[in-house]
């Protein structure tokens, strides 16, 4: 684990919590705040676990004290439960859009609020470990001075993931949003980037398309303009989508259990 609160002072943990949760149903609260079990303070309480405030302590034990989470009007729920980030180790800022309509337009309200640091991204529906993967991620960039780096893990619905292809030294070759299995290993689920790939995402939001942009989209784009793109992969790692019913349950079993995936 990171004992150091400032080994990266100039990182921004980046949350995007403004989507409407399609794929949940009708839900009681915000998809990011929803209890997936239940932990024991130190006094015994139980205490809610939930995907965002996982995301909000990954960030603090990796060295990241600094988080942004983009919202949207009408989930209330997230900064009255999250707060200012104190009980989660990160001093959380929030971001209002009126309307976005993707992740990317999501990513790029953060604005102003970028200038000057690197960028952490995660998402706060999906259940990741280890805990301190970011500071692999960050050290990896520091390095490199790749555009981005992107966290790997193995993935168990290829279809329905960013499938990332590698060249033998663990250099991103290609970015495969959410298509057809194509025997590859690994799906990005986490990533650290400097001002390049803020910019590019910012002049790839505004281009028109027949679907969706998605962040993996850019990070093909940023490929082809020839950024640096590489990876660190977490062969041990944990990569669980609690953004549908059925993944909710696995990522709820695997809390549960202690940390065994389920099978």
């Amino acid at each position: 684990m990171v004992s150091d609160p400032l080994l990266f002072p100039d990182v921004v943990g980046l949350v995007p919590a403004a989507g409407e949760a399609t794929r949940m149903g009708d839900l009681p609260c915000s998809k990011e705040v929803l209890p997936l079990g239940y932990e024991r303070t130190e006094g015994g309480v139980p205490r809610a676990v939930t995907g965002l405030g996982r995301l909000l302590r990954s960030f603090a034990v990796s060295g990241i004290r600094r988080g942004l989470v983009v919202l949207r009007p009408g989930k209330w729920d997230i900064p009255e439960r999250i707060r200012n980030g104190g009980d989660f180790g990160v001093d959380v800022v929030y971001r209002v859009l009126t309307e976005t309509g993707s992740v990317v337009e999501t990513l790029v309200g953060a604005g102003s609020f970028l200038q000057g640091h690197r960028v952490a991204l995660g998402f706060p529906d999906i259940v990741y470990a280890p805990a301190d993967s970011f500071a692999a991620l960050c050290r990896r960039q520091e390095e490199t001075d790749a555009a981005v780096v992107l966290g790997l893990f193995p993935c168990r619905e290829p279809e329905r993931s960013d499938m990332v292809e590698l060249d033998e030294r663990g250099r991103v070759r290609a970015v495969h949003v959410k298509g057809p299995d194509r025997g590859l290993d690994w799906a990005w689920g986490q990533a650290v980037w400097d001002r390049r790939f803020t910019e590019l995402l910012r002049t790839a939001s505004g281009a028109g398309g027949e679907r969706e942009l998605y962040p993996g989209d850019v990070v093909q784009r940023a490929l082809e303009e020839g950024f640096p793109v590489d990876s660190v992969r977490f062969p041990e790692g944990v990569f669980l989508d609690a953004g549908t019913p059925e993944g909710m349950k696995r990522a709820a079993a695997w809390l549960e259990s202690g940390g065994e995936p389920e099978t």
